[in-house]
C-alpha cells in the first residue's frame, strides 16, 4: 500500500511513538512523511531514506468554552498555509502516481485534508484522541473542550479513531466520538516491563521540555537542587536554559539533549524530574520510575500531571524547590510500589510484541 503519516512536529514524543509505527510497516508498504517542526529533525536525522514533506500547521486558540475565532486569526505566523500545502499536496499526490490508500495522522491536520480531498481511508493513531473520545474531567481551570475541539475542528471525519494511553481509563465514553483505547507503545530501546533496581542509586534525571518553557527560572530550580545534596540530578534542557546558568553545584550535572545519553541517564536513574508530556510519562512508567511531573500551560499536560498523581506513580507541582522535592523523596518507596504493582496501567504484563500486533491489527484490518 502507499500510505502517507503525519506526524505533529510540537516536541518530539508524536516522532518517537510513530517511528514504531515506521518500523512496523515499512518492510511491505510504501511511506512518505508529513512533517513539521520537530518532526522534520526527527526524520531526517533517523530515516533520511524516507521521503518528508514539510507542511505549515496554523496555532489553534481555544478555551474551555471551545474556539478562539478573533484570537486564533490575530496570530501573525497563521498567514500562507493555503497555498504553501496546496503546493506540497501536489508534491506527494505526484510521488505516489495519484494512488494513496491509507493516511494515519498523529494530531497532524494537514495529513487529515489530504485524506478526505483524494478519498484515502483517515485513521488518527495518537494520544489526543482520548480527548474527544471520553468525558475527562476538568482540571482546575483547564477543560478537555479546549482539545475536543480544536480536535473536531481538525479532524472532524475518521475511519478509525485510536489512542495510545499509558492508564486506565475510568471515565465514560463521550457518544459523539468513537476512539480505541490501546496501551502506550514506547521506544524500542526501552523494554516493556523492565525493571531496574535502582534503589541505591543516587542519580536523578531532571528534563525541560524543548518546546515551552515552565514557569520557573532556570537558576531557582539550580538552586532547590543544591540543596538536595544526597542526590545527583542529570539536567537535560535546551542550550537557552543553560546559557546564563550561574550557580553551580557538585551535584548537578549538565547535558544538551542527547537520545542516546538521555535513555542512559534514565536506565540508571533512582527517579525522574520532568515536563508531563505523554510519551515521556508512559516510558517512565514501564521503567517503574516514580515522576515529579511539571505541567506546562495546556490541559494535555496537566491532565497527564494529574494521572501521575491520581494514580500513585508520583507527584505533580509547577515549583521545583527544596521542600518539594524533599517531599517527592519522602514518598519515593510508595511510588515504586505502587508501579511494580501495576494498578491503572493500562499495558502492564504486555509484551511490547502483543502492542506492536495490535498496532498493526488495527491499522490494516478494515473489517
Amino acid at each position: 500500500m502507499n500510505i502517507v503519516i503525519g506526524i505533529c512536529g510540537i516536541g518530539f514524543g508524536h516522532s518517537i511513538r510513530q517511528r514504531i509505527t515506521i518500523d512496523l510497516l515499512m518492510p511491505e508498504h510504501n511511506i512518505a512523511l508529513l512533517v513539521f517542526g520537530n518532526s522534520i529533525l526527527y526524520f531526517q536525522e533517523y530515516y533520511p531514506q524516507l521521503p518528508l514533506f514539510e507542511v505549515k500547521v496554523p496555532w489553534v486558540c481555544t478555551s474551555k468554552k471551545g474556539m478562539l475565532y478573533k484570537e486564533t486569526a490575530m496570530i501573525n505566523s497563521n498567514t500562507g498555509f493555503f497555498k504553501y500545502n496546496f503546493l506540497v499536496f501536489a508534491e506527494i499526490v505526484k510521488y505516489f502516481s495519484n494512488k494513496i490508500d491509507l493516511v494515519i495522522s498523529d494530531y497532524e491536520p494537514n495529513s487529515a485534508q489530504l485524506a478526505y480531498a483524494s478519498g484515502s481511508r483517515l485513521i488518527t493513531l495518537d494520544q489526543q484522541s482520548k480527548y474527544l473520545g471520553y468525558n475527562l474531567p476538568d482540571i482546575g481551570e483547564l477543560s478537555r473542550i479546549e482539545e475536543k475541539s480544536r480536535l473536531r475542528y481538525f479532524f472532524p471525519q475518521a475511519f478509525k479513531r485510536i489512542a495510545m494511553s499509558f492508564h486506565e481509563i475510568e471515565e465514560s465514553p463521550d457518544p459523539e466520538f468513537a476512539v480505541k483505547i490501546i496501551p502506550a507503545r514506547i521506544r524500542r530501546d526501552i523494554e516493556r516491563n523492565e525493571y531496574i533496581n535502582n534503589d541505591k542509586t543516587n542519580i536523578v534525571t531532571l528534563y525541560l521540555s524543548t518546546h515551552s518553557p515552565i514557569n520557573q527560572s532556570i537558576e531557582s530550580i539550580l538552586i532547590a537542587l543544591k540543596a538536595i545534596k544526597n542526590y545527583t540530578f542529570n539536567v537535560f534542557a535546551p542550550n537557552s536554559y543553560l546559557k546564563n546558568v550561574k550557580t553551580i553545584s557538585p551535584n548537578v550535572r549538565f547535558y544538551s539533549f542527547s537520545h542516546e545519553r538521555f535513555i542512559i541517564s534514565l536506565r540508571n536513574s533512582h527517579a525522574v524530574i520532568s515536563t508531563a508530556g505523554h510519551t515521556l510519562l508512559a516510558e517512565l512508567i514501564a521503567l517503574k520510575l516514580p515522576t515529579f511531573a511539571i505541567p506546562l500551560d495546556t490541559y494535555d499536560q496537566h491532565y497527564c500531571a494529574h494521572i501521575i498523581e491520581n494514580f500513585g506513580f508520583g507527584m505533580q507541582n509547577r515549583l521545583i524547590t527544596k521542600e518539594n522535592l524533599e517531599l517527592f523523596f519522602d514518598n519515593n518507596k510508595r511510588y515504586k510500589q505502587t508501579l511494580a504493582e501495576g494498578v491503572g496501567c493500562l499495558g502492564y504484563g504486555f509484551s511490547d510484541k502483543q502492542i506492536d500486533e495490535l498496532i498493526i491489527q488495527e491499522l490494516l484490518e478494515y473489517d
